[in-house]
Parts: structure tokens; sequence; C-alpha cells
């Protein structure tokens, strides 16, 4: 501190202060992000749908299936076959089944709602439908075959 004639009072500059001010509120900032946690992801959650077909070899539905989960575009799917689907975001979807040939229904409804909360791909979501057809060839003029 240093005093003028006129009884100014001039306090030295401290350069280094405000350094040391900044350098501490930079390891500070840096502590308090170490404790925060990181938000959760809210995209990349994987499901595996599966269809599993019972029947006579030549009554089960033979070019397979559709399944659409909420607004997206359907996929194929064999009639014992699994598809995986990836980026979904997290919450609740609805996964459908069609394609079913008419003698072919899904035990359950063709329709679940999954609520996916956490699903990595060494642990995905998994849903399942099962699909019975029963044989066309009654014989009987109903939608059978008469040769």
């Amino acid at each position: 501190m240093t005093s003028h004639a006129d009884g100014a009072v001039v306090y030295p500059s401290h350069p280094h202060r405000s350094a040391s001010f900044l350098a501490l509120a930079g390891i500070f900032t840096f502590a308090c992000i170490g404790v925060i946690e990181p938000l959760p992801s809210t995209i990349g959650a994987i499901m595996t749908v599966t269809v599993l077909t019972a029947g006579n070899g030549i009554d089960v539905d033979a070019d397979g299936y559709t399944v659409s989960i909420d607004s997206r575009s359907a996929q194929r799917v064999g009639v014992n076959a699994s598809i995986s689907i990836a980026s979904l975001v997290r919450g609740e979807h609805v996964i459908r089944l069609d394609g079913l040939s008419p003698n072919c229904s899904v035990t359950g409804g063709n329709v679940r709602s999954v609520d996916v909360v956490n699903s990595t791909p060494a642990s995905p979501l998994s849903v399942s439908f099962s699909v019975s057809c029963v044989g066309q060839g009654d014989g009987g003029g109903t939608g059978g075959r008469d040769w």
C-alpha cells in the first residue's frame, strides 16, 4: 500500500492473486463435476423379439410375419426366429406381430406392451410371441382344400 501527497491510497496490483483465485475456482468446479452422477442414456436400449410357431409343417405360415414397434416400419421375422431391435428410447413401447395366415393365431394376442428400462447388448429385453397354426385341409368346404 502506498500513500500519495494528496491523501490517495494506492493498493498494489497482485495479478498472481487473480490467477490463484481462478485456479482454485477451476479445481473446485472439476471436483464438483466428479461427484455428479452421469445422466442415464435415454437411447440405446436393445430388445430381442422371438417368434415360436407350432403346427403341421404344411399349415405353418411359410412367409413368416412382421414385427412393428410403435410407429416404426415393420420388420420381417421368420416363423421360428428372433430379431434384435436397437436404439430404442427408454420407456413404454407397443410391439405388434402381424402378417399371420388366417389359420394361425397368437397366444395372448398379437400386441405386447413393454417398458424398456435397462437393456444392454449383453442383457437385452426379450419379448416372445407363441403362434399356433391349425390344419387347413379339413375337406369340409369351409376354407380348406377341396380336391
